[in-house]
């Protein structure tokens, strides 16, 4: 009985620390990058260990419309805890005026407005003039400015 009451207790405490670990890495709503940064270590790392390439920076610099970037991700999800940082260090290198972006981070159910039909995360979704020109989903197929650059180029021959 001694032995079961302790691997209760042990169990218990086990079932303790996943939960707050897991609660501690779930953020939901819209957040601003320094925050991010600063609140979730996991993305700072990637950060700051993500190696930018000056041929990218300039062709996000290239870019001359306006384009706002929604990223919806989740602060829990490896997928995003990859991506995110990656694409906010080459924004900060790139400093683009025409460049914006707006964070929004979900739950684990991908919580997040109708508009955006969300079904996987990081999902990047690209606007020029109020209007969704492109999607980056989980991963870019070729790099995050190559596939930026793409979905730009695509509305020119449109």
């Amino acid at each position: 009985m001694k032995k079961l009451l302790s691997m209760l207790m042990v169990t218990s405490t086990m079932f303790i620390t996943l939960a707050s670990c897991a609660s501690d890495k779930l953020f939901v709503g819209e957040i601003k990058p320094s925050k991010l940064l600063t609140t979730f270590d996991e993305f700072n790392e990637e950060f700051t260990d993500f190696e930018i390439d000056a041929k990218e920076i300039a062709a996000l610099k290239s870019i001359n419309e306006p384009l706002e970037i929604h990223v919806l991700f989740g602060t829990w999800c490896h997928d995003s805890v990859r991506e995110v940082p990656r694409l906010l260090k080459l924004l900060e290198h790139a400093q683009n005026s025409n460049l914006s972006t707006k964070l929004i981070a979900v739950d684990y159910k991908k919580t997040a407005s109708e508009k955006y039909d969300l079904k996987y995360t990081p999902t990047f979704v690209v606007f020029s003039e109020n209007k969704e020109i492109g999607r980056i989903v989980e991963r870019p197929k070729q790099t995050l400015v190559k596939d930026i650059i793409a979905i730009v180029e695509s509305q020119v021959t449109h």
